[in-house]
């Protein structure tokens, strides 16, 4: 007991465990990707998850992204192969966003993307707003082989397309200087997870905007509470009310805010079941290989039972921020 006790010890230094830390909305350092974390340390990092993740919050604000099932349907055959439940509702929430609207309000769109890996979602996001951006920026960490392809893909659509190799975690008291001027919609797609020190690129952004003083609208989506159970040892963290609370601080008093709740109950025991339990648990094969077609018609009777329901436990989030510079 002993023993435990102090490789314990040893390993709540080592990963700076605190409960307050002005750069990160994490209680620990424990980075769940690393392939080369002990039984141990996966063990620290699935319990001050869990700890982190049931922290109570006086914020009520979220609730249920609801649509009606006609629209779902238009977006449903936009829908490719067998996507998890958080990725299906995840691409269906920036369709349903109302793009002629954003873009009637900033002119211009020119989008941010935090975290962008590939930069796939360039061409999603340029198709699915009906051509309404003009500009997109990808940010991230390691440089990825299809940058070049998306650059002159956008050449071709008399889209401006480019992107910065940055080490966010590292540069994150300069974040700012990587936001390009004329950026008016900051965007991240399952990245903020990944950011060690995400508190203080959300602070960053509040530099730019004050500095900036002109109308910008943020969207990021990022796991919930139940994706500790879905996707284990995955990113820094998960977010629940009390870490999306300290974000929202940094904005509630010049912005409005909106918080989304995506997959609930239904959605979550099917990516447990196909994708969870026979891949991380059963260490065999993702069922949605084999069991395509079926896997897909409930995904979809499942995003529409957690649209009539109250997610108590989402997956996913999508945090909408709006800085108004007229207001």
């Amino acid at each position: 007991m002993n023993k435990i006790y102090k490789n314990f010890r040893l390993l709540a230094k080592k990963y700076d465990i605190h409960t307050n830390d002005e750069k990160t909305t994490s209680i620990h350092s424990i980075n769940g990707d690393n392939l080369e974390l002990s039984e141990m340390e996966k063990t620290l990092y699935m319990l001050l998850n869990y700890l982190s993740n049931s922290t109570p919050t006086e914020f009520t604000g979220a609730k249920n992204y609801i649509l009606e099932e006609q629209k779902l349907n238009k977006y449903w055959d936009r829908i490719n192969g067998t996507p998890s439940p958080s990725r299906a509702i995840g691409d269906i929430f920036w369709m349903d966003l109302p793009w002629q609207d954003i873009k009637q309000k900033l002119g211009k769109i020119n989008i941010l993307d935090i975290g962008c890996a590939k930069g796939s979602y360039c061409k999603k996001i340029y198709n699915w707003s009906n051509k309404a951006i003009s500009s997109y920026t990808g940010i991230d960490i390691f440089r990825n082989k299809n940058w070049e392809g998306n650059v002159e893909w956008g050449k071709e659509k008399d889209l401006n397309v480019s992107f910065r190799q940055a080490d966010i975690d590292t540069e994150t008291d300069n974040f700012h200087s990587n936001i390009p001027e004329n950026t008016n919609f900051i965007m991240s797609q399952s990245a903020l997870e990944h950011i060690k020190n995400d508190l203080e690129v959300f602070k960053q952004i509040k530099k730019y905007l004050l500095k900036n003083n002109s109308s910008c609208i943020q969207l990021h989506l990022f796991p919930g509470p139940a994706s500790l159970d879905l996707y284990l040892m995955h990113g820094y963290r998960q977010y629940g009310f009390y870490g999306i609370k300290r974000i929202i601080d940094l904005f509630s008093d010049f912005c409005t805010i909106e918080l989304y709740k995506l997959c609930g109950k239904s959605s979550n025991k099917l990516h447990f079941d196909y994708i969870t339990k026979p891949v991380y648990l059963d260490k065999t094969i993702d069922r949605r290989e084999t069991e395509s077609e079926e896997y897909r018609k409930l995904l979809k009777e499942s995003i529409i039972e957690d649209m009539n329901k109250d997610n108590e436990k989402p997956a996913f989030w999508a945090l909408k921020i709006v800085y108004d510079s007229g207001s």
